[in-house]
């Protein structure tokens, strides 16, 4: 459940920021369907403490680990790559809600199989999500 929060609202802070398709990680569409260029995310850890509550909400504090990766055509000038990355998804992520404490990026690598150039960033998140008691109760 807090998974699948964590993702959707990294998903939706990189579409508003870009106005870019934004796949999970591990979304089986194929690449040939997609847009010239996307964005996908995953979360490659997820660790939670201990929730508190109110009358209202439960909140659980969160540590995660997000990889996003951004794919576009290889003949792509690797300075316009990083401008994108960094005008997009390092200002989505940013927004998302989060506390950003770590970001890393790498060189751009060339997927000749999907005829794609990749340029992919970690980051280290934390937060804290709040949810509605009566959504933790409902069967």
């Amino acid at each position: 459940m807090l998974l699948e929060l964590l993702l959707e609202r990294l998903k939706a802070a990189l579409r508003v920021k870009g106005n870019w398709a934004v796949y999970a990680a591990y979304d089986p569409a194929p690449f040939a369907k997609r847009e010239e260029s996307f964005l996908t995310v995953g979360i490659t850890a997820l660790e939670t403490e201990q929730a508190f509550s109110d009358e209202t909400y439960w909140y659980f504090p969160f540590s995660a680990a997000a990889q996003v990766r951004l794919l576009t055509a290889p003949e792509t000038d690797a300075q316009v790559l990083y401008d994108r990355y960094w005008q997009t998804v390092v200002s989505g992520m940013l927004s998302a809600g989060c506390t950003v404490q770590k970001i890393r990026t790498g060189a751009p690598t060339e997927w000749k199989q999907f005829r794609k150039i990749a340029l992919e960033g970690s980051f280290t998140l934390s937060g804290v999500f709040q949810i509605a008691k009566k959504e933790v109760l409902a069967p």
